[in-house]
């Protein structure tokens, strides 16, 4: 694997641009990819690890917050943590029969 893509480096942005279609693009490509994902897997296991995949693949290097710093947490890793704990709370209301969590 080529270090230049793994390792962050700075990026030299034109302060009279932006990234937005840059990031536009990246967006496309992303529904493109999760679109043909629902026509390709059927059974949910295969969907979940191609789901994942792709999720890792574009939110890997997008921080998930900008307003700390240093900002060394990716929003895959957010968003995976996040569905994480989700799951707990679910769990423990169905095996605790929580009416609470079901609203």
């Amino acid at each position: 694997m080529d270090d230049n893509i793994i390792y962050p480096k700075e990026y030299d942005v034109n302060k009279s641009s932006s990234l937005q279609s840059e990031y536009s693009t990246l967006w496309s490509q992303f529904i493109n990819e999760v679109e043909d994902l629902k026509g390709r897997c059927t059974e949910f296991d295969s969907f979940y690890d191609s789901l994942n995949d792709i999720l890792r693949n574009y939110l890997w290097c997008i921080p998930s917050a900008t307003n700390t710093i240093p900002c060394n947490v990716s929003l895959y890793e957010h968003c995976k943590t996040t569905a994480g704990i989700a799951l707990a709370i679910y769990d423990y209301c169905v095996a605790n029969n929580k009416e609470k969590c079901r609203n």
